[in-house]
């Protein structure tokens, strides 16, 4: 009986040390990835994941333009949630129940170089999924060619499918947003 009893308290604890890291390591995680993607810097106050009942939420998520922009302020979203079904979240179709998003600020800007911010970390968060690089590359006008090599090289592009979302009910409050052209 006794025995029985340690055990048991000995695994509630290790579950208890394993759900404090996972919540605790979530936050980072999800905006280190993001700032890998995009280049954009990326901060989230808390974020939470809950497979037994389909629920992801975050607050505090403030994304800031990259030092190309003159203005540094992106995206703050003070709230999302959603009920997802998360077996969709590693397939090529993700599905939301219900969701929910409070942007606090939202800024749009065309930098110098006429780059939209929004574009820039859309295409770079969506483009992180395809291979990287030309298979064929076309020689510049004025450059020399390169010598052959002994082995021809195999490049084959392959083509990852593309995300797609079903969101069957999303709420989307707005309270400022700010469109700015410095082209």
């Amino acid at each position: 009986g006794g025995a029985l009893l340690k055990l048991i308290v000995c695994l509630i604890v290790i579950y208890a040390i394993v759900v404090s890291a996972w919540i605790s390591f979530l936050s980072p995680i999800l905006a280190s990835t993001l700032e890998k993607r995009t280049g954009f810097s990326v901060k989230v106050e808390k974020l939470s994941i809950d497979p037994f009942r389909n629920r992801v939420q975050f607050t505090g998520l403030v994304i800031s333009n990259p030092p190309s922009f003159p203005r540094p302020e992106f995206v703050q979203v003070r709230s999302f949630r959603a009920m997802a079904q998360l077996d969709t979240f590693f397939t090529d179709r993700l599905v939301i129940d219900d969701g929910e998003i409070d942007v606090a600020n939202v800024a749009l800007i065309r930098n110098s170089a006429g780059t939209l911010n929004a574009a820039l970390f859309s295409d770079r968060l969506l483009n992180a999924r395809k291979p990287k690089g030309n298979p064929n590359p076309e020689a510049k006008p004025g450059q020399p060619k390169p010598a052959p090599a002994s082995q021809p090289a195999v490049t084959e592009r392959v083509e990852l499918p593309e995300k797609t979302f079903l969101i069957k009910r999303l709420v989307v409050r707005f309270e400022r947003m700010i469109v700015e052209d410095h082209t």
